[in-house]
């Protein structure tokens, strides 16, 4: 499937929210895994945009419209359920412990550490919102806690 990329500043409710050289935990996890691994990450935050230049994310809503963003048209089975649910997942605890097993994953399994579902990083969020709208067309890899914004990226082509 090919997916429509466009400027995050014409992001449309619903579009998946890819930014780069963000500054976050998230960031320098993917920053340690990529560079452990020898390339250097593409994107380092995302969160699914619901409209008023906001994204969700698990630390709440937050600017989508960032220079240094692309927004991706995601055609969701049920976006109100999934926007609904998004909005129930602000707040809970960051995932630090998959920051970290993200870090050190070059030396350990990264498919072994499966998502919990009460904690997050950017990427966990929407990759298990991806996966709760449609199992079958998301990749297994959607079900581990240590997915990444790239990871979330390629799944979409970009």
């Amino acid at each position: 499937m090919t997916y429509v990329i466009v400027p995050a500043n014409q992001a449309q409710p619903g579009d998946i929210v890819l930014q780069h050289d963000a500054v976050d935990l998230m960031s320098l996890a993917t920053w340690i895994d990529s560079t452990l691994r020898g390339k250097k990450p593409r994107f380092t935050h995302c969160g699914v945009f619901v409209g008023a230049g906001q994204m969700v994310t698990v630390a709440g809503k937050q600017d989508a419209g960032a220079a240094n963003s692309i927004a991706v048209r995601y055609p969701w089975a049920d976006y109100t359920t999934t926007h609904d649910w998004l909005v129930q997942q602000m707040g809970k605890p960051y995932d630090g412990w998959a920051l970290l097993w993200c870090a050190i994953s070059i030396l350990l399994p990264k498919d072994s550490y499966p998502q919990d579902f009460n904690r997050y990083t950017c990427s966990s969020l929407v990759a298990s919102a991806m996966y709760k709208d449609n199992p079958i067309k998301c990749p297994q890899r959607f079900t581990q806690r240590t997915v990444s914004p790239d990871d979330i990226a390629l799944a979409l082509g970009v």
